[in-house]
């Protein structure tokens, strides 16, 4: 049996469906790893659909929470444009039905193109950004956070400038870090759900990589020496995963 025919007799059971973005950020750890335990941790199992190379299961149209996974192809590539349709009339649905919908990485720029209905992103002038960063609020500068960053695409300038968008946390390499397009749609740009050690993990992993989009190994692992502290699972189950879920914390 196919994942997707697994997810078509599950969807009933479960209000998550995970779209999967394809590769592996470091050795035993997919995009939706440490996502599926989050929502297992707080009663919510969840599909685990891989967008790129399955069809979507039949009672699609019928599930309220998507989330986004970050992934390897991006948004340009030919093979991402049936997702891409698949994700703008699920905005619409968001709008008037109260779909919910969470991207991350990869997921928020998907969002940001479905949304303004051409490719959202392109290769960072900063390079590449990884290790653990600082996120800085847009409205309140003194609210901060430390996530692990794994990026050398970013959202444009101008996403920000159509309507309904609002920009939440940014940072000196990259403006636009954090997204909501009304009350249901949030996009992240960097990955609220890795662990400090998985932070160290995918750098360690991905060295050549890093270094091939002009982003800095060293300082990479640097950051999260520096910032490992900050960084709590409950912090994210809490300002993300909740409220992707419309659920009070716990």
């Amino acid at each position: 049996m196919t994942e997707a025919n697994n997810a078509q007799s599950a969807i009933h059971a479960t209000p998550v469906l995970m779209w999967v973005g394809d590769g592996e950020p470091a050795p035993g750890l997919s995009y939706a790893t440490r996502l599926t335990e989050a929502l297992s941790r707080i009663g919510h199992p969840c599909i685990e659909w891989p967008f790129l190379s399955e069809p979507p299961p039949a009672e699609f149209g019928q599930v309220r929470h998507h989330l986004i996974t970050g992934g390897s192809t991006s948004t340009s590539h030919p093979r991402m444009q049936p997702a891409l349709e698949r994700l703008h009339d699920l905005l619409q649905r968001a709008e008037k039905d109260g779909v919910s919908l969470l991207g991350i990485c990869l997921g928020a720029q998907m969002i940001a193109s479905a949304f303004a209905g051409k490719v959202q992103d392109g290769p960072s002038a900063n390079g590449m950004e990884s290790g653990l960063r600082e996120m800085t609020g847009v409205k309140d500068i003194a609210f901060k956070r430390f996530y692990t960053c794994f990026h050398f695409h970013e959202i444009y300038d101008d996403f920000a400038d159509l309507p309904d968008v609002r920009v939440e946390m940014s940072n000196a390499h990259s403006p636009i870090q954090s997204y909501a397009i009304g009350d249901k749609v949030r996009g992240h740009q960097y990955h609220p759900e890795f662990s400090p050690e998985d932070a160290r993990a995918l750098v360690q992993h991905n060295k050549e990589l890093i270094e091939n989009w002009g982003g800095s190994y060293t300082g990479s692992l640097q950051s999260i020496d520096d910032n490992a502290g900050h960084w709590t699972r409950e912090q994210f189950e809490t300002e993300i995963v909740r409220p992707f879920l419309q659920e009070p914390a716990a």
